[in-house]
């Protein structure tokens, strides 16, 4: 996704100044899951490997914990 946030604000009928922001989206794209047909175009120009063990009991795909994050949630 590429895109922008805008932020603007805006005065209710009781006179109450709101803000808002706004997640703008100038380019989306979808992909699909593995295995699911024609595989999608990579922007990398490389395909990553492939390993026996790709899908877990439930059939979903396991990814692991992203880079940096804890497992706990901070609130």
């Amino acid at each position: 996704m590429e895109g922008r946030l805008q932020i603007r604000s805006y005065d209710d009928k009781d006179g109450n100044r709101h803000w808002v922001t706004e997640v703008i989206a100038d380019r989306v794209e979808f992909i699909e899951r593995k295995g699911s047909g024609s595989p999608a175009p990579s922007s990398q120009g490389s395909t990553p490997s492939q390993s026996g063990n790709a899908q877990n009991q439930g059939g979903m795909e396991s990814f692991g914990s992203p880079m940096g994050f804890d497992e706990e949630i901070p609130f």
